[in-house]
């Protein structure tokens, strides 16, 4: 039984945290679209809307007070921080841009993940342990084979200690034998 837990459960090879990133990645492959579509959204908003976006709101908003920093030097400070913020809208819009242009998971890819899921799952269940363990468990009863494996090799070595101690107790008591051979006579 021990034999075909571990044969099973290496077959699995479910890895340590390997749960954590499988269902992150199946979050994000079974809401692709709707992220793709926020995401998209969120960076029209933010730069690309040619009519109106944050980025050229806050521009022209920076150049108002540009104008009026001349009037007023204390807006200077307000212009200089919505030019911080255009760099990290800039920025952000970069981001969001690399994020959209890579490559989206496809639907073989969920069912890929859901599968493994499912999987790993189903050998939680018919070991009575999370599948975030079942790492730990395929470790540990795997030491547990070796050592049943190995008890025949424990047991001869035991089994020699004994002999060994034995034929020395055996020698000393011959010794103590003729002492007491010795102090009688």
């Amino acid at each position: 039984l021990l034999r075909f837990q571990v044969h099973e459960l290496d077959a699995l090879d479910a890895r340590p945290g390997e749960l954590n990133e499988l269902e992150q990645s199946h979050r994000i492959a079974a809401n692709a679209s709707r992220i793709q579509q926020n995401a998209g959204a969120a960076l029209q908003m933010l730069y690309d809307n040619e009519q109106v976006s944050a980025y050229d709101l806050a521009s022209k908003a920076r150049s108002y007070l540009e104008e009026l920093s001349e009037l007023d030097p204390s807006l200077g400070t307000l212009a200089a921080q919505l030019t911080e913020a255009e760099i990290v809208m800039s920025e952000a819009a970069d981001t969001l841009r690399r994020y959209l242009d890579r490559e989206s998971p496809d639907a073989a890819n969920l069912a890929g993940l859901e599968n493994r899921l499912a999987a790993m799952q189903d050998m939680a269940r018919k070991h009575r342990v999370t599948a975030a363990e079942l790492p730990e468990l395929a470790i540990r009863l795997r030491d547990e084979l070796q050592r049943l494996v190995h008890s025949d090799d424990t047991l001869d070595e035991l089994r020699q200690a004994i002999a060994t101690r034995f034929a020395l107790l055996q020698e000393l008591g011959a010794v103590l034998k003729r002492h007491v051979h010795m102090l009688v006579a």
